[in-house]
């Protein structure tokens, strides 16, 4: 990372994040409604923040070291597949215009190929379908989400959202 103390990211991993309490206090917690019993709760929170004005970084250096998960053995594989998918298809639906979601494309090409090869490409099917089932619900959503993240953003920073500004709140 060329020297730097720390670089500006798209998300950053849950288990080992710290996070400015102004941060929650105005983009609120986890969406443990959305995203239970686990995975991308943590990317949706980093987004949420990065809509609302704040930064999101990542240490040059390695703090922690996360050991262990504690939930997802008990899941099973077949199980923990699914739920990192479908989750990380509602990230993207909840957070994400049609062409940031094409940035990810090639991504889940290769997920998609591996799960072909692992034959586990019916549980990746059907991880995507109840996503797109739950399509009405997750607009909506957004779209709340959108007002808060302009509510938040102007109330932080005294601008309209879009002006590029990526201070983070002290």
């Amino acid at each position: 990372m060329s020297g730097k103390i720390a670089m500006d990211v798209r998300t950053v991993l849950g288990g080992m994040a710290l996070i400015k309490s102004g941060v929650l206090e105005n983009v609120g917690l986890f969406d443990e409604k959305n995203f239970s019993p686990a995975y991308g709760e943590e990317t949706d929170l980093c987004f949420r923040a990065r809509h609302s004005g704040f930064r999101v970084v990542q240490a040059d250096i390695p703090i922690i070291h996360h050991g262990s998960a504690v939930i997802t053995p008990q899941l099973g594989l077949d199980r923990r597949i699914f739920l990192n998918e479908y989750h990380r298809m509602k990230v993207f639906l909840f957070n994400l215009s049609f062409f940031e979601f094409l940035e990810f494309a090639p991504g889940l090409s290769l997920n998609f190929l591996k799960s072909i090869k692992n034959l586990k490409t019916h549980i990746l099917l059907r991880a995507y379908i109840k996503a797109l089932f739950e399509l009405n619900t997750v607009l909506f959503e957004r779209k709340k989400r959108k007002e808060k993240a302009k509510v938040v953003y102007k109330k932080l920073w005294g601008k309209k959202v879009g002006n590029g500004d990526k201070r983070c709140l002290e």
